[in-house]
Protein backbone atom coordinates (compact mmCIF):
# COMPACT_ATOMS: atom_id res chain seq x y z
CA UNK A 1 0.00 0.00 0.00
CA UNK A 2 1.28 3.53 -1.21
CA UNK A 3 -0.65 6.08 0.57
CA UNK A 4 0.25 9.85 0.02
CA UNK A 5 -0.49 13.67 1.83
CA UNK A 6 -3.54 14.90 -0.51
CA UNK A 7 -3.26 15.91 -2.93
CA UNK A 8 -1.57 12.69 -4.65
CA UNK A 9 -0.45 14.24 -7.53
CA UNK A 10 -0.10 18.21 -9.25
CA UNK A 11 -1.14 17.30 -12.73
CA UNK A 12 -3.06 14.98 -14.94
CA UNK A 13 -0.12 13.37 -15.97
CA UNK A 14 1.46 12.43 -12.70
CA UNK A 15 -1.66 10.93 -11.98
CA UNK A 16 -1.91 8.58 -15.09
CA UNK A 17 2.08 7.56 -14.45
CA UNK A 18 0.51 6.57 -11.21
CA UNK A 19 -2.27 4.52 -12.58
CA UNK A 20 0.42 2.47 -14.76
CA UNK A 21 2.38 1.68 -11.76
CA UNK A 22 -0.71 0.29 -9.74
CA UNK A 23 -1.48 -1.68 -13.12
CA UNK A 24 2.27 -3.02 -13.47
CA UNK A 25 2.78 -3.77 -9.76
CA UNK A 26 -0.94 -4.43 -8.33
CA UNK A 27 0.25 -1.62 -5.21
CA UNK A 28 -2.63 -0.22 -3.80
CA UNK A 29 -2.55 3.43 -4.00
CA UNK A 30 -4.57 6.18 -2.04
CA UNK A 31 -4.70 9.64 -0.94
CA UNK A 32 -4.50 10.17 2.66
CA UNK A 33 -7.79 12.08 3.15
CA UNK A 34 -9.17 11.11 6.64
CA UNK A 35 -13.09 11.65 5.35
CA UNK A 36 -13.40 8.71 3.59
CA UNK A 37 -12.52 6.66 6.98
CA UNK A 38 -12.84 9.01 9.93
CA UNK A 39 -16.04 7.69 12.16
CA UNK A 40 -17.60 11.66 12.23
CA UNK A 41 -17.37 11.73 8.50
CA UNK A 42 -18.77 8.25 8.14
CA UNK A 43 -21.66 8.88 10.35
CA UNK A 44 -22.28 11.85 8.36
CA UNK A 45 -22.78 10.89 5.04
CA UNK A 46 -24.87 7.67 6.61
CA UNK A 47 -26.80 10.03 7.40
CA UNK A 48 -26.88 12.32 4.36
CA UNK A 49 -27.19 9.13 2.18
CA UNK A 50 -30.62 7.77 4.39
CA UNK A 51 -31.98 10.95 3.91
CA UNK A 52 -32.01 12.12 7.66
CA UNK A 53 -30.95 15.42 6.95
CA UNK A 54 -33.18 15.96 3.48
CA UNK A 55 -31.78 16.40 0.54
CA UNK A 56 -28.24 17.88 0.76
CA UNK A 57 -28.37 21.28 -1.30
CA UNK A 58 -24.86 23.52 -0.34
CA UNK A 59 -21.90 22.88 0.84
CA UNK A 60 -19.38 26.08 2.13
CA UNK A 61 -16.13 25.87 3.68
CA UNK A 62 -14.02 28.87 4.46
CA UNK A 63 -10.34 27.67 5.67
CA UNK A 64 -7.68 29.39 6.57
CA UNK A 65 -4.12 29.04 8.16
CA UNK A 66 -0.98 31.61 8.61
CA UNK A 67 2.36 30.37 7.39
CA UNK A 68 4.46 32.93 6.21
CA UNK A 69 8.03 30.48 6.11
CA UNK A 70 8.85 30.61 2.73
CA UNK A 71 11.32 27.37 3.04
CA UNK A 72 7.71 26.25 4.41
CA UNK A 73 6.60 23.16 1.83
CA UNK A 74 2.96 24.65 1.61
CA UNK A 75 4.66 28.06 0.23
CA UNK A 76 6.44 26.16 -2.70
CA UNK A 77 4.99 26.54 -5.88
CA UNK A 78 6.53 23.58 -7.21
CA UNK A 79 5.38 21.18 -4.47
CA UNK A 80 1.79 21.98 -4.81
CA UNK A 81 2.57 24.39 -2.27
CA UNK A 82 -0.75 27.06 -2.01
CA UNK A 83 -4.19 27.71 0.01
CA UNK A 84 -5.92 25.35 -3.06
CA UNK A 85 -3.54 22.25 -3.28
CA UNK A 86 -2.80 22.25 0.50
CA UNK A 87 -6.07 23.03 2.20
CA UNK A 88 -8.67 23.14 -0.76
CA UNK A 89 -8.31 19.78 -2.09
CA UNK A 90 -10.31 18.54 1.42
CA UNK A 91 -13.09 21.03 0.86
CA UNK A 92 -13.27 19.64 -3.04
CA UNK A 93 -13.07 16.16 -1.77
CA UNK A 94 -15.79 16.46 0.92
CA UNK A 95 -18.59 17.90 -1.10
CA UNK A 96 -17.40 15.19 -3.95
CA UNK A 97 -18.24 12.38 -0.96
CA UNK A 98 -21.08 14.29 0.16
CA UNK A 99 -22.98 14.52 -2.72
CA UNK A 100 -21.39 10.68 -3.76
CA UNK A 101 -20.66 12.49 -7.48
CA UNK A 102 -18.57 14.74 -9.47
CA UNK A 103 -18.98 18.04 -10.10
CA UNK A 104 -20.48 19.09 -13.24
CA UNK A 105 -19.10 22.86 -13.42
CA UNK A 106 -16.47 24.68 -11.74
CA UNK A 107 -15.43 28.18 -11.44
CA UNK A 108 -12.52 29.83 -9.90
CA UNK A 109 -10.83 32.81 -8.90
CA UNK A 110 -7.37 33.17 -7.34
CA UNK A 111 -5.11 35.88 -6.37
CA UNK A 112 -1.13 34.82 -6.17
CA UNK A 113 1.86 35.80 -3.57
CA UNK A 114 3.77 37.99 -5.62
CA UNK A 115 7.11 36.40 -4.14
CA UNK A 116 5.98 32.72 -2.98
CA UNK A 117 3.63 32.64 -6.28
CA UNK A 118 1.47 30.55 -4.90
CA UNK A 119 -2.21 30.94 -3.75
CA UNK A 120 -2.89 33.54 -1.19
CA UNK A 121 -6.64 33.52 -1.86
CA UNK A 122 -8.91 31.32 -3.65
CA UNK A 123 -12.54 30.82 -4.05
CA UNK A 124 -14.45 28.29 -6.21
CA UNK A 125 -18.20 27.62 -6.87
CA UNK A 126 -18.72 23.72 -7.55
CA UNK A 127 -21.97 23.17 -9.18
CA UNK A 128 -23.48 19.22 -8.74
CA UNK A 129 -26.51 17.74 -10.43
CA UNK A 130 -28.21 18.15 -7.11
CA UNK A 131 -26.25 20.98 -5.21
CA UNK A 132 -23.73 23.94 -5.43
CA UNK A 133 -20.36 23.91 -2.89
CA UNK A 134 -18.67 27.55 -2.09
CA UNK A 135 -15.33 27.83 -0.81
CA UNK A 136 -12.65 30.44 0.21
CA UNK A 137 -9.49 29.65 0.94
CA UNK A 138 -6.29 32.16 2.41
CA UNK A 139 -3.40 32.68 3.97
CA UNK A 140 -1.55 33.95 5.55
CA UNK A 141 -4.28 34.80 8.18
CA UNK A 142 -5.05 34.04 11.39
CA UNK A 143 -6.55 30.15 10.85
CA UNK A 144 -10.24 29.94 10.47
CA UNK A 145 -12.05 26.33 10.04
CA UNK A 146 -15.65 25.91 9.10
CA UNK A 147 -18.02 23.65 7.09
CA UNK A 148 -21.83 24.55 7.13
CA UNK A 149 -24.15 22.13 4.84
CA UNK A 150 -27.22 23.02 3.64
CA UNK A 151 -30.87 21.32 2.88
CA UNK A 152 -34.16 21.75 1.98
CA UNK A 153 -35.87 19.58 4.54
CA UNK A 154 -35.51 16.11 6.77
CA UNK A 155 -36.49 14.46 9.84
CA UNK A 156 -36.65 16.62 13.16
Amino acid sequence: MFSAKSPISLTVAEAESLLIVRERTSVKIGEAFMMRSHPQWLRAKALIDAGRIGELRSVMGCFSYLNVDPANIRNKVESGGGALYDIGCYCIQASRYAFGAEPIRVVGCIDRDPQMHTDRLTSAILEFQSGQTIFQLQYPVDSISACPVSRNQGAH
